[in-house]
């Protein structure tokens, strides 16, 4: 699920979705249009790839 600051719905069965304060976009057609409204900080990225345990 991407965070993004905007969402778009990126076909025609995309469906927004809110649940509380959060925005969510789905699409029961392709998975991969999956979306969530918010806030997203470099900061976070960069610890969790330097903290990764994993490799990318």
């Amino acid at each position: 699920m991407r965070h993004v600051s905007a969402l778009k719905k990126l076909c025609r069965f995309c469906q927004t979705i809110r649940r509380g304060k959060n925005v969510f976009v789905y699409c029961k057609v392709n998975a991969r249009h999956k979306q969530k409204q918010g806030w997203v900080s470099s900061y976070y990225y960069c610890y969790y790839l330097n903290n990764s345990k994993t490799l990318i």
